[in-house]
């Protein structure tokens, strides 16, 4: 199956959105309160993604169907270096795991914070989802020791996870 990853458009944003609220739906059930996920709706999302302009986001495509999305940008971590770039946030739908496609979606968008002159990259991730763990280590990213509290209804605990180089 061919796909295509490009940079979004603020044509993009419903669809993004889509995918965004599903994935929620289907990687989270178990590990965020499900009251907090149910709120998630493909219209507060999309006025997200309209509120960024969809600036700094990739999306991946089939079939003219977006499939999944990987933002990145300045790192929003106060005790990080200028030079650190950050993985805002990457979702594929479940049906599409397991095919490359998020490694390669990685790839691009690395590829894109060396170009706007980060030399390493951080991220946060849910600290339950062990198969998003495990993908971000295997792209090269290793927890920090860094851990933060984040109140979703009920409250969660994220790991930061950094890649030393973009090299």
């Amino acid at each position: 199956m061919n796909f295509n990853i490009r940079k979004a458009t603020i044509d993009d944003a419903h669809d993004m959105a889509i995918v965004h609220v599903q994935s929620w739906r289907q990687t989270y059930r178990g590990q965020i309160n499900q009251d907090f996920i149910n709120e998630r709706t493909i219209e507060k999302s999309t006025k997200m993604f309209l509120s960024i302009n969809c600036e700094n986001t990739l999306i991946i495509e089939t079939m003219g169907q977006i499939v999944g999305f990987c933002g990145y940008g300045i790192s929003r971590d106060s005790d990080m270096t200028s030079d650190t770039g950050e993985i805002w946030g990457m979702y594929i739908l479940l049906s599409y795991h397991g095919r490359g496609w998020g490694k390669l979606l990685m790839n691009v968008a690395l590829m894109e914070l060396r170009l706007l002159g980060y030399n390493k990259a951080s991220l946060w991730v849910l600290s339950t989802n062990q198969r998003a763990i495990d993908f971000y280590r295997a792209q090269g990213f290793m927890e920090d020791g860094i851990t933060k509290e984040v109140v979703m209804k009920t409250p969660v605990k994220e790991v930061r996870m950094i890649r030393p180089t973009l090299e």
